[in-house]
């Protein structure tokens, strides 16, 4: 960010600097949601693997599991890490695409 918001850079520099930052931000976000969703996936599997084997059911999702132990979610422990971390991307990739929309317009 550093390169795209100084004044004495280069136009180039300044607009792929907030296109780098945009696809960094895509990218990840991507890979954060196809993550939760396998690890979703994962749990609901095992749990069921577990309800058919007549095993103790310790594989379900993360929410559940602590609902069930009577643990309470306060502070920021109420957000959802996914959520949070989706946002807080979304917004470095937002920033990146003024960066560079503002490259392109001012000289």
């Amino acid at each position: 960010m550093t390169i795209a918001l100084s004044p004495d850079t280069g136009r180039l520099a300044r607009v792929t600097s907030g296109v780098l930052s945009m696809v960094v931000s895509f990218l990840s976000v991507q890979l954060l949601a196809k993550h939760r969703h396998h690890e979703l996936a994962d749990s609901i599997w095992l749990q069921e693997f577990e309800k058919v084997r007549g095993l103790p059911e310790v594989h379900a999702p993360g929410a559940e599991r602590c609902q069930a132990a009577g643990i309470q979610s306060k502070g920021l422990v109420k957000l959802r890490s996914h959520r949070v971390w989706t946002v807080g991307l979304t917004v470095f990739g937002v920033v990146g695409l003024g960066s560079a929309v503002a490259a392109l317009v001012r000289p």
